[in-house]
């Protein structure tokens, strides 16, 4: 009776499941822009989500900083070359406690900035442009105030972000992209087919994103914006990243003049910021001055 009533329930789920889907599909034929609306407000109003324990705990050893305009950020280090570092969509600053950890024991300062709506920072709205125009407020400030920054990190959206402030002029010495996004449209549209909406959806989706954000998703193929920036970039991606598939560090490496591939299995997309191997082994190679990731 038990392994019966289990059954039902899990035939329960998927069919309430696939309900759902064709419901999806359903108000995305016939009210498209509706559709696309709610999958536009789900792209530029991030969730703030609870830290982990580990962050936690980073946090504590951090200073917190705030910016011009309000934005906040953790600063790991008191002294030495300076380390920008901007997180993913719903991420924060806190996630790069492993990564300034190893940074500070080379002597390094690591900045890592709470993006617009993100972590301590003020507001309820966020997208690409506003991660890159706030990268860009950041370091002008500190290069002001303390100092050129050394260089730039950038995990999932901060790493797309980042490709598309070094288009803008972001002056830094080096850059690390880990597991980011080559191009936003593909971002949108993998928002559009997971909510299950089909092609009429996707196009309202497309035109709601530029009149919400300024910019046409196309317009943002970071790849080839930045195929004029000739610093040295290292693109970390792992082979099994559910969120931002591995062929985005493929078309960063055709597009970046002087790219660096470290590519990593099983870790996924959130596990290369933690894992012990991945963050000893790139800052640690300071020997051909690539001390982030």
């Amino acid at each position: 009776r038990r392994r019966l009533f289990e059954t039902d329930q899990q035939g329960t789920t998927m069919n309430t499941q696939e309900l759902s889907r064709s419901a999806r599909r359903w108000v995305g034929e016939f009210l498209p822009a509706y559709a696309a609306s709610q999958v536009a407000h789900h792209l530029t109003h991030p969730r703030r989500l609870e830290l982990r324990d580990w962050e936690k705990t980073g946090a504590m050893a951090a200073h917190r900083v705030y910016f011009r305009f309000g934005l906040s950020g953790l600063r790991w280090g008191e002294r030495g070359p300076i380390v920008l570092a901007l997180h993913g969509w719903e991420g924060r600053a806190t996630q790069f406690r492993f990564i300034a950890e190893a940074l500070v024991r080379r002597g390094y300062r690591l900045m890592a900035l709470d993006a617009p709506a993100h972590g301590e920072s003020p507001g309820h709205v966020s997208h690409p442009r506003l991660f890159a125009e706030a990268l860009i407020e950041v370091a002008t400030e500190i290069t002001a105030e303390a100092g050129a920054v050394d260089a730039v990190i950038g995990h999932s959206m901060g790493a797309g972000a980042a490709a598309y402030a070094l288009s803008q002029g972001l002056s830094v010495q080096r850059a690390a992209l880990i597991a980011g996004p080559s191009n936003f449209e593909d971002v949108v549209r993998a928002a559009v087919t997971h909510a299950g909406l089909g092609a009429r959806a996707t196009r309202h989706t497309l035109r709601q994103m530029q009149d919400r954000t300024g910019l046409a998703p196309a317009s943002l193929d970071v790849a080839q914006l930045a195929r004029h920036v000739e610093i040295p970039s290292l693109i970390v991606h792992d082979h099994d990243d559910a969120f931002v598939d591995f062929r985005h560090a493929l078309r960063f490496m055709e597009g970046l003049p002087d790219a660096r591939l470290h590519e990593t299995h099983g870790l996924g997309h959130w596990r290369v910021l933690t894992d012990a191997t991945v963050v000893e082994r790139v800052a640690a190679d300071s020997h051909v001055r690539y001390v982030v990731f």
